[in-house]
């Protein structure tokens, strides 16, 4: 295999597989990445068996053939290399590959080709069709509230639903819930339901950034085809497969609020702040601050026997009754991150019941919190 590259185009699809590249596993040629040419560039595969990755680069192809190579050092090369051409051998026969740019050489050990995991099938036919704007604003405002604990295995993913054009995204870990409802403009008649896993939506959307990039001023598109326990998603030139959560995921309707009647209106950034300052002396463990609400006032309040106590009142919009709930300062914050709103209607039924705060002009976002006890 011998082909000649540009050093940007090389470093693009190496940096797109690195986070599947798996550096710890027990197999060692998971830690590399299989490079093929085609007839007008090369292929870069990378897998860790969960999740695959595909992408294809142009490049000038003076002999056909595939390699592997490791995946972090081939990327740490090309990335210190100038920004020239690069000229890249292998030798099948004794396992080596041979970078060459300007006046710097590399000759890196490989493994067979023959023995990298076969990338995994998926069908060309598509069950779903996205604009990638849309699906990176959905997973982006509900990946923060999926569960770590594996134990919980349905939770460990984002739900995605969609029929005809709705389309929707929850993800929850039990204590806290983000569902976002869209449009998507796109009608699709079949019902499409899929949990897509935490790592799986990470890798999703650096290929969505990547895409994002390239679009010019035209929107793009992504594809998505579900089989069986896997979903392929195909963007232009790369194609990332990912095995599916598989299990019931709770029934999280039930559980969003539809009695929460104290309606605060907040400006969203004044209350970010104020709450970071004031869950700088949160109990370490438990996060929690006392949201107190009155007229017109709300009083954010933090205490730790160790490192002292905060207090900051900020001006809201408010006529109902006096409440004081104990809320996860974290999970708010997540929420105030990703909201992108000017206002924020955070709406109370008691100290007891979960907090429900959606933009003030959007009630199809959604997030859930909790109440601590106080």
């Amino acid at each position: 295999m011998e082909f000649k590259i540009s050093r940007e185009e090389f470093l693009k699809g190496l940096q797109t597989v690195q986070g599947i590249v798996d550096t710890k596993g027990v197999m060692p040629i998971l830690s590399n990445i299989l490079i093929k040419t085609q007839s007008n560039g090369i292929d870069i595969f990378a897998t860790d068996l969960d999740i695959g990755i595909k992408g294809s680069y142009g490049a000038k192809i003076i002999s056909e053939g595939s390699a592997t190579v490791s995946g972090r050092k081939l990327h740490e090369i090309v990335r210190e290399l100038p920004d020239e051409e690069i000229h890249s051998k292998s030798d099948k026969e004794n396992n080596w590959i041979n970078i060459t740019c300007k006046k710097s050489t590399f000759k890196i050990a490989c493994l067979p080709p023959e023995e990298y995991p076969a990338f995994p099938a998926y069908k060309e036919e598509k069950d779903l069709v996205i604009e990638i704007d849309l699906l990176k604003e959905m997973l982006k405002k509900t990946n923060f509230a999926i569960s770590t604990d594996e134990t919980r295995y349905t939770l460990n993913g984002v739900l995605l639903e969609s029929e005809g054009k709705d389309i929707s995204m929850v993800g929850t870990d039990g204590h806290r819930l983000a569902f976002i409802k869209k449009s998507n403009g796109f009608d699709k008649k079949d019902k499409v339901e899929i949990i897509i896993p935490k790592k799986a939506q990470a890798e999703l959307l650096k290929i969505l950034d990547v895409g994002d990039s390239d679009k010019g001023d035209a929107k793009k598109i992504i594809n998505i085809s579900v089989e069986k326990n896997h979903a392929a998603f195909k963007l232009d030139k790369m194609v990332l497969v990912t095995r599916l959560i598989d299990g019931r995921f709770p029934n999280y309707r039930q559980v969003i609020p539809e009695d929460n009647t104290n309606n605060v209106v907040i400006n969203c950034e004044i209350f970010l702040h104020a709450l970071r300052r004031v869950a700088i002396l949160a109990d370490e463990k438990s996060k929690m601050v006392k949201f107190g609400v009155q007229k017109n006032l709300m009083t954010l309040v933090s205490d730790n026997s160790e490192l002292g106590e905060a207090r900051e009142e900020i001006d809201v919009e408010y006529k109902g009754k006096d409440i004081t709930i104990g809320l996860n300062a974290k999970y708010v914050i997540d929420i105030l991150n990703v909201i992108n709103a000017e206002k924020i209607a955070f709406k109370l039924k008691d100290a007891d019941s979960s907090c429900l705060i959606t933009p003030t002009d959007n009630e199809n976002y959604r997030c859930i919190v909790m109440p601590m006890r106080i």
